[in-house]
């Protein structure tokens, strides 16, 4: 699994189909529209451009946040029905080092 580098955040993704959409547009798994294709990549590019968790919270248009009643779980909204499901993890133990792991994108309440 290939580690993206941003500025202090780091992706990467926990399904090799998503990271395929990721770099190519495209998928045979996913019936996506191309909208939500292109929004899609560029919440993952928001992220990749990121300094920090912060940044993405001011960025109300994403609404990134904790999802309710998960420790380690993320969402940012790509539309009204999608999201993009994500986990946050230290590397290697360095607190300030962070690597989202980039989980799939769902239906909003599904």
């Amino acid at each position: 699994m290939y580690t993206y580098k941003g500025s202090i955040l780091r992706f990467k993704f926990a399904d090799k189909d998503l990271q395929k959409l990721y770099e190519t547009g495209e998928n045979r798994k996913f019936s996506y529209p191309a909208d939500i294709i292109r929004r899609f990549i560029q919440r993952v590019e928001a992220i990749k451009a990121a300094e920090t968790t912060d940044v993405l919270r001011k960025m109300r248009s994403h609404k990134f946040e904790k999802l309710k009643g998960c420790d380690n779980r993320f969402s940012m909204r790509i539309n009204d029905q999608y999201r993009l499901e994500m986990t946050l993890e230290d590397e290697g133990g360095q607190i300030r080092l962070k690597i989202f792991v980039i989980r799939k994108i769902s239906k909003h309440y599904e």
